[in-house]
């Protein structure tokens, strides 16, 4: 086990098990100043101002990034706001969400930015950032640059004028450019019971195809698929990383893709299972938990909405 780092005491020692070198290890953590400084034996735990112990039911990890949620705040409050998630995010070990900008009305500008951090600001409980949608005006969004952490595209933007120029906005300012991919020319309008065949994996693999041409034009460019669901999508996305080199293409997964299957649509848990992109083949599942397990996947992301 480590060596202790940093001076003799600290201001926090926290014991418990720790995941280490493959296996849980009973530990002691010391904290100075909101950093981690040491890592060794219980018994070799530096001094401190304050001691906590943590039985054997429970597990010590350092706080969780979770860089795609839906806190619905503004405009949607009836199903979610910045103190409900934000517990929820505490509760499941989560101190950093990074929110989407599917608000009503969509965070597109940076009055409406503004805005929302405001309220982000008075009633979040955990560390926060900013994504800002499409915007109406590229040109009008330098100015709260320091707001928001990138850029989400979602389906119904692929079309749209303004894309070009967000793109070249967020090269320029070194922003992330988060995409939703899912070609909108292959999406259909059905039922939930049928949603997997409505929402096809075809169109998430046209839709990475389509936006790796785009990152592949404006060197320079960080763009990240989020919820990534097929394997398809998948190969094409490990594919590009290294012959993008100009650019940065990285990618997350989320624990319902990786764990649960597009047979829950056929069952009485299918209106809780309608999720975008939707649930896939049992194919799909084990080639994006592989992706999880084997450290491709740049993130694991909740889409918590």
């Amino acid at each position: 086990m480590g060596e202790k780092l940093g001076s003799s005491s600290v201001d926090l020692v926290v014991e418990g098990n720790l995941y280490l070198g493959g296996s849980l290890v009973r530990a002691a953590v010391g904290i100075s100043q909101g950093k981690i400084v040491s890592v060794s034996k219980a018994s070799l735990a530096p001094a401190a101002y304050k001691k906590v112990r943590y039985g054997e039911g429970y597990v010590v990890f350092p706080g969780m990034v979770d860089i795609h949620v839906h806190m619905r705040e503004p405009g949607l409050e009836y199903k979610e706001d910045w103190i409900t998630g934000s517990k929820a995010a505490i509760k499941g070990g989560v101190t950093t969400v990074f929110d989407m900008p599917n608000n009503v009305p969509r965070v597109n500008s940076c009055e409406k930015l503004r805005e929302k951090y405001r309220l982000a600001s008075s009633k979040s409980l955990v560390d926060f950032g900013l994504y800002m949608g499409l915007p109406e005006d590229p040109s009008s969004i330098q100015e709260c640059r320091g707001l928001y952490a990138g850029f989400k595209i979602y389906p119904e933007d692929y079309d749209k004028e303004e894309l070009g120029a967000t793109l070249r906005v967020a090269r320029n300012l070194g922003k992330v450019v988060v995409v939703h991919p899912e070609d909108p020319r292959l999406l259909e309008s059905t039922p939930y019971v049928d949603y997997s065949r409505a929402r096809p994996p075809e169109a998430e693999a046209s839709a990475v195809k389509r936006m790796l041409s785009y990152a592949a034009e404006e060197k320079g460019l960080w763009m990240h698929f989020t919820h990534v669901s097929a394997a398809a999508s998948l190969e094409e996305i490990l594919k590009a990383k290294p012959r993008i080199s100009e650019g940065r293409i990285t990618f997350d997964v989320t624990p319902h893709h990786m764990l649960l299957t597009s047979r829950l649509y056929k069952g009485e848990k299918a209106g809780l299972a309608k999720v975008n992109p939707p649930l896939r083949s049992e194919a799909d599942r084990s080639a994006i938990y592989g992706a999880a397990k084997g450290m491709l996947a740049d993130a694991v992301a909740t889409d918590h909405a």
